[in-house]
């Protein structure tokens, strides 16, 4: 269902996780969220930001991750599959080529920061962003919103 060789490379290996599924497209206050996150949990404060396209993988290091980079990365998804992970704890950012998601995946102090609301209200949030999408029912989006909570790289 949400098959993407990054998003897959980006789970190799773990055993375990807890995520965070937004909308598609971010707004600036996720952005600033989301950047303070990266900051508090990576001490070397490099992200890499990785680009996944059928050819391949581009991958780059932003040494010191704004508000605005965070910002330029969620306006440039889109046209490839889309990650920026911290290098030193593997918390990462994803978002999906086909313009459904953006996945946030990383320990409860990373998580606590980059959606600092509750479940429920991210869950609703995700169905109530995401109306038209595909012309999708709420229990269709509420069922993708839990599986990409469950089982995101299947």
């Amino acid at each position: 269902m949400f098959e993407s060789p990054l998003l897959r490379s980006l789970f190799s290996g773990r055993t375990s996780f807890e995520a965070v599924v937004l909308p598609w497209s971010l707004n600036i206050v996720d952005c600033h969220f989301l950047a303070t996150a990266f900051a508090r949990g990576n001490s070397a404060q490099e992200v890499l930001r990785m680009e996944g396209y059928e050819s391949g993988v581009l991958t780059e290091i932003v040494p010191s991750l704004s508000v605005f980079d965070v910002y330029g990365a969620d306006r440039d998804a889109g046209d490839f599959d889309l990650a920026l992970i911290a290098q030193d704890s593997a918390d990462f950012c994803f978002w999906d080529q086909e313009e459904r998601f953006v996945l946030i995946v990383g320990n409860p102090q990373f998580l606590a920061v980059a959606r600092p609301y509750p479940k429920e209200i991210a869950r609703h949030r995700f169905i109530e962003a995401s109306w038209g999408l595909g012309g999708m029912s709420d229990d269709a989006l509420g069922a993708m919103y839990d599986s990409l909570m469950l089982n995101p790289y299947l």
